[in-house]
């Protein structure tokens, strides 16, 4: 097992453990998203639901735009798809600056690889 996987299965035994280490301490959960719009909110509780310990999030922000799903071919396809489409979306207005795009990845590998593509392609 690579050792940053007993550090993360460590962390989380800490956390999970906390309540009953501490019974006397009050565990606050926080939950409202304030930033990501409603759309946003449930794609993220709908991909965590199997996370039995991962308490869902709630926000009071607008629904926002859908979300979209694009099956790439490979990374870089990936990478040059969501460039493509946060262009698409400044030239026809529905955003005025990139940084109104969030984008979800399955791993830090995943969002280094697009971030190194994204600064090529700028």
């Amino acid at each position: 097992m690579p050792s940053h996987a007993v550090t993360r299965l460590s962390k989380r035994a800490r956390l999970q453990a906390f309540p009953h280490d501490y019974p006397d301490a009050r565990v606050f959960v926080l939950d409202e998203n304030h930033r990501s719009t409603a759309t946003i909110v449930t794609l993220a509780n709908t991909i965590a639901a199997p996370l039995a310990s991962r308490p869902a999030s709630c926000t009071s922000n607008p629904q926002g735009p859908s979300a979209r799903l694009y099956c790439a071919d490979d990374d870089i396809d990936e990478a040059r798809f969501v460039a493509d489409e946060i262009t698409r979306l400044l030239i026809v207005s529905d955003i005025a600056r990139p940084g109104q795009v969030g984008v979800l990845f399955r791993t830090n590998a995943q969002a280094r690889r697009s971030g190194t593509c994204w600064r090529i392609s700028a």
